[in-house]
């Protein structure tokens, strides 16, 4: 009989790893953990945001006069310019229409505050009668004056003759420097003509031009002629004619201290309106004298010019720098005989 086999012990159940966590849940896990991060971040940085507003706010109550204190632009400039002194000035160039860095701006409107004054100071003098014991005067301008050779042959005359002297162009690059050293001169100002020709000078002023424009090229003649008082326009019939055109720009050179004399080249000039309503003389030339370039002419032109020098008290009389206009003046001390000849700015 067969041996019975001996039971075998039962093997104990072996033990099974435990489960993975499922990712589900992790992330919710992981999103409930965020969202109570938020929960306690942004009310923190709102009692921050609340603090930090609270705190300048009472800076800004606590101390209003600083607050009021704050320079403006306009004060900030003006503290420049009441420390700029003219030691620091001298010897500083300008740009076209005048302006550049704070400090040239400064001295430019220092400059053009004193030629104001004195020009309302010193307003033409009515000279409508003759003063008794006093002689006639008559005032000889030659216009179109852009060559050193042309100031030579009116200093030649031997009597007051007023150059007119062109802004640089290309009848002359650098014009303006025959004024240095002049006590007496004129600037002769190129305006907008009927004649296409003549309006392609450079410089020329039109009518349509813009206020900025205008204002520009009157700061220009003033930085290129900084002694300059009296300025007449070189043709221009249609400029003068036009009243809001010729307004603007005589209002602008009124306020850099300039005095305008109308050369008359158009009959319906509106110059005399204009200077009436600054309330300002007007000042006119009275007789061109060598339209005609010939000697007996011009001598003959000015005798009219003496004539009403005369009867008036005082005349104006332009001329062009040709050599029959010098020759002309020369040796002319018969004809001049009952008036004294005088310069522009003598004569107003």
């Amino acid at each position: 009989m067969p041996k019975k086999q001996p039971k075998k012990p039962a093997l104990s159940k072996a033990r099974k790893p435990p489960a993975k966590r499922n990712v589900t849940q992790k992330v919710k896990v992981a999103k409930r953990k965020r969202a109570a991060g938020y929960a306690i971040l942004f009310p923190l940085l709102f009692m921050l945001v609340l603090g930090a507003g609270y705190y300048l706010g009472s800076l800004d109550y606590a101390m209003p006069s600083a607050r009021k204190q704050h320079p403006s632009s306009k004060q900030i400039f003006s503290g420049i310019k009441e420390s700029t002194s003219p030691k620091q000035e001298r010897g500083i160039r300008y740009d076209e229409a005048g302006l550049d860095i704070i400090g040239r701006l400064v001295q430019k409107q220092d400059e053009r505050r004193k030629l104001r004054e004195q020009a309302k100071q010193k307003k033409p003098a009515a000279t409508g009668t003759l003063a008794a014991g006093r002689r006639p005067r008559l005032a000889i301008i030659i216009d179109d004056v852009s060559q050193a050779w042309q100031i030579k042959a009116i200093q030649k005359l031997g009597y007051p003759v007023t150059p007119s002297i062109f802004p640089p162009s290309e009848m002359g690059r650098h014009s303006n420097r025959l004024a240095e050293g002049l006590r007496h001169f004129m600037i002769h100002l190129p305006m907008q003509s009927g004649s296409a020709k003549m309006n392609r000078m450079q410089g020329m002023l039109r009518i349509t031009d813009s206020n900025r424009k205008m204002k520009a090229r009157a700061r220009e003649i003033r930085r290129l002629f900084p002694h300059g008082k009296y300025i007449n326009n070189h043709t221009g019939s249609v400029f003068t004619s036009n009243y809001s055109a010729m307004k603007r720009m005589y209002g602008y050179l009124r306020e850099e201290g300039f005095v305008f004399v109308d050369s008359r080249t158009s009959g319906s000039t509106k110059v005399k309106k204009i200077a009436k309503a600054f309330g300002d003389r007007y000042i006119v030339r009275d007789v061109f004298i060598d339209n005609t370039q010939s000697i007996p002419t011009i001598r003959k032109q000015l005798a009219k010019a003496v004539k009403i020098a005369k009867r008036r008290g005082y005349a104006i009389a332009i001329g062009h720098p040709h050599k029959a206009t010098f020759k002309a003046l020369l040796g002319v001390k018969k004809l001049l005989k009952g008036v004294t000849p005088v310069y522009i700015d003598e004569l107003y």
